[in-house]
C-alpha cells in the first residue's frame, strides 16, 4: 500500500511541475491585449516614444539589423545614429555633398586655415590675408565654397597649394570662391568663374561675385555695359569690319569692331588716327582709293615703329600719294603700334612728323 500511495505522490507532482514549463507566444494576430505574457516566458515591457506615443507592450524588442552586439556577460548593446544629418543618412563622413551646410568661419588672418566645418565657409580677416592652402580636408574630389566676409582677403593661385588662373586675385566682401581637392598634385582647384586659359582678359572682372534674386536663388552678377561693349570689340574671323571715309576720323569711333581686324578704305585726303584705348590684338588696315594723300596718326600717349622705326611721339605715317596705298597696324606693346607699309609704286610709308 505504501508503494503504491509514493507513486501516486510522484504521477501528481510531475504532472503539475510540467503545468509550469514555459509556453511559446502565440502568433501577434493571437495575442491578447494584455498587460503580462508571464506565461510566454516573462513579464511584458512597456516601450514608447518621448512624446508619449505610441506606446506598446511587448514581451521581445527587435532592432535594426548589424546594430546589436551580445557583450558576452549577460549584456547587450545597441549601436545607435549621432543625431547629426550625415549619420541619419547613412552616408560616409565628408561623403554628403548634397546637404548644405551653413558656412564655417576661417581662422582670422590665417593664410593656411585648418577647414574644421564641412563644405562651406566665410573669411573674417581684420589685416591682409592672402589663402596659399587650405587644411585639414584631403580627400580627392571633395568641395568648398568661401564666401568673402571683408574687404582684407585675397588668394595666392601663382606659387601654392591653390590652383586657378595663374594670377593672384584680390577678392571684393561679398564674392564666393569655390575650390576642389585634388590628390593627383594635391592643391585646391579653382572652380569659380575662370578667365580664358589662365590669363585675364582685359576689360573683365576676374571674378564675379554671387547675388540673390528675388526668388532666393544664388546667381552671377550682372555682365556690365563696358563688358559688353568689350565683347563687341572681341575679332571674329568671320566678322571683319569695314568702313569708307572721306575725312578726318578716329578709327573705332562708329564701331569697336574696326579695331579688331577692321580695314578702312579712304576716298579723300584725310588723317586716320589709331584706335584709342590701346589693347592687346588690336589692328587695323587703312587703304587708299584714288591718288590721294592719307596720314595715319596714333594717340598722343602711343608711339608708332613703322616699317621697324620708332618714330618720335606725334609723328605720324604719311603714303606717297598713289592709288592702293596701304598701312596695316597691330599692337606692338602697352603704349605703342607696330604699322607696316606698303604701295603699288613700290615705296614705303614715311615718318610725316
Amino acid at each position: 500500500m505504501r508503494r503504491l500511495c509514493i507513486i501516486l505522490m510522484c504521477f501528481f507532482m510531475l504532472t503539475a511541475c510540467a503545468g509550469l514549463a514555459p509556453k511559446a507566444p502565440p502568433p501577434v494576430d493571437q495575442q491578447p491585449q494584455a498587460t503580462s505574457r508571464a506565461g510566454w516566458g516573462g513579464p511584458l515591457v512597456m516601450v514608447e516614444e518621448e512624446d508619449g506615443s505610441p506606446s506598446v507592450a511587448a514581451y521581445k524588442i527587435k532592432v535594426t539589423n548589424t546594430t546589436l552586439t551580445d557583450n558576452a556577460d549577460g549584456t547587450a548593446s545597441v549601436a545607435t545614429s549621432s543625431g547629426d544629418v550625415e549619420a541619419v543618412l547613412d552616408c560616409a563622413s565628408d561623403d554628403c555633398d548634397e546637404i548644405p551646410d551653413a558656412p564655417a568661419p576661417l581662422t582670422a588672418n590665417s593664410t593656411t586655415p585648418t577647414l574644421t566645418g564641412g563644405h562651406n565657409y566665410i573669411t573674417q580677416n581684420s589685416a591682409s590675408t592672402v589663402y596659399s592652402d587650405f587644411l585639414g580636408k584631403d580627400t580627392d574630389g571633395f568641395p568648398i565654397c568661401v564666401l568673402v566676409n571683408d574687404a582684407n582677403s585675397g588668394f595666392d593661385f601663382t606659387s601654392s597649394g591653390l590652383r586657378g588662373n595663374d594670377k593672384d586675385f584680390t577678392a571684393v566682401d561679398g564674392e564666393t570662391y569655390c575650390f576642389i581637392f585634388s590628390t593627383d598634385d594635391d592643391t585646391w582647384r579653382y572652380k569659380g568663374v575662370p578667365n580664358s586659359f589662365g590669363a585675364t582678359i582685359s576689360g573683365f572682372t576676374a571674378s564675379r561675385a554671387l547675388e540673390t534674386d528675388a526668388s532666393g536663388n544664388l546667381e552671377a552678377s550682372a555682365v556690365t555695359d563696358a563688358e559688353l561693349a568689350r565683347l563687341d570689340g572681341v575679332n571674329s574671323l568671320n566678322d571683319i569690319t569695314t568702313a569708307s571715309k572721306s575725312a578726318a576720323y578716329t578709327i573705332g569711333t562708329d564701331s569697336a569692331q574696326e579695331c579688331y581686324g577692321g580695314v578702312i578704305y579712304v576716298t579723300s585726303a584725310a588723317v586716320m588716327t589709331a584706335c584709342d584705348a590701346l589693347t592687346a590684338k588690336m589692328s587695323f588696315s587703312v587703304i587708299t582709293i584714288g591718288a590721294i594723300a592719307v596720314s595715319v596718326d596714333v594717340q598722343a600717349d602711343d608711339k608708332m615703329v613703322l616699317d621697324g622705326t620708332t618714330l618720335d611721339d606725334g609723328d605720324k605715317a604719311t603714303n606717297t600719294s598713289t592709288t592702293g596705298d596701304l598701312i596695316v597696324c597691330t599692337y606692338y606693346s602697352a603704349d605703342g603700334w607696330y604699322c607696316a607699309s606698303g604701295s603699288n609704286d613700290g615705296d614705303l610709308w614715311t615718318d610725316g612728323s
